[in-house]
């Protein structure tokens, strides 16, 4: 158990300005602060380099979308996928097709998503969003970009076509309706992290195209916040009671606090009531 008389002194020495941000992994927080500014090096991608997957900005993101009050009423993984062997480019454009019509018909505001390939080489798409879409309209959408790419581009639909197509599949997390049933955050947090963590690599990238992206609301999410030392010391306390592990780790002038947050309160009371405005604000301005 850590210490808090000592990390109270050691979070108050001079020039230390104090920052917590949400880790849910057990790895080394030395090693999960090299992580981070490594990861965040590699998502300033350039022409000519490759894309990678930046793991921790991408869990930070999806746990704080998770946390909002409209993914504990709806939360759902859909899954794009393709026939063996279709072009890794031509299966990108088919995804932003599909992005773009399920925004304008069928009323997706908010998502993430993420590549994954298959053992036989060929890409798919998972996306997670907390607005209900009809998977059938969806299937139907892919299955004629696909069928376009097939007879324009020289694409093999292998032993599928456009009447047999039903490659969009949808997971909820969290359903809807009479079905529905009540979950904590912390709950449904670790129900995302568990399904997203098979696809949650650095050792995956792409040449031409992003490996994983967001809506605009969820990049506007805060994941992170700066607190003064005695808040550090309340996190940290709060931790201890629930028999949750944290580190403080300096660099620099500054003090990194890496802890598990879905059942912190203090998270809860500054982070996710951010957020919550956050949401509100899109929702009311955003045009989508």
């Amino acid at each position: 158990m850590w210490d808090v008389d000592l990390i109270r002194k050691a979070v108050k020495s001079p020039n230390v300005v104090p920052l917590a941000i949400v880790e849910q992994d057990d790895e080394d927080a030395d090693e999960a602060a090299a992580r981070r500014l490594e990861d965040e090096v590699s998502s300033e991608n350039t022409r000519g380099r490759l894309y990678r997957m930046n793991v921790s900005k991408f869990k930070d993101k999806a746990t704080a979308y998770a946390m909002l009050r409209a993914s504990q009423r709806f939360l759902a993984f859909y899954t794009f996928s393709f026939p063996k062997g279709f072009d890794d480019d031509m299966a990108y454009k088919v995804l932003n097709s599909a992005l773009t019509y399920c925004r304008s018909e069928l009323g997706l505001k908010s998502y993430l998503w993420v590549m994954e390939r298959q053992q036989n080489g060929t890409i798919h798409y998972h996306l997670l969003t907390n607005d209900f879409m009809n998977v059938r309209s969806v299937n139907d959408f892919v299955a004629g970009s696909i069928d376009f790419y097939v007879r324009e581009y020289g694409q093999s639909w292998g032993n599928s076509s456009l009447s047999k197509y039903n490659g969009v599949d949808v997971k909820a997390i969290v359903r809807r309706g009479p079905l529905r049933r009540s979950k904590r955050p912390d709950e449904v947090v670790a129900k995302v992290i568990d399904y997203l963590s098979k696809y949650m690599s650095k050792q995956l990238q792409c040449a031409s195209h992003r490996v994983w992206h967001c809506s605009r609301l969820v990049s506007a999410l805060f994941t992170s916040c700066c607190v003064t030392a005695d808040e550090m010391c309340v996190i940290g306390e709060e931790c201890a009671k629930l028999g949750e592990e944290w580190r403080i780790v300096s660099m620099g002038e500054m003090c990194f606090m890496f802890f598990a947050a879905v059942r912190n309160s203090f998270w809860k009371e500054t982070v996710c009531r951010l957020n919550e405005r956050v949401w509100t604000y899109f929702e009311d301005h955003a045009t989508w």
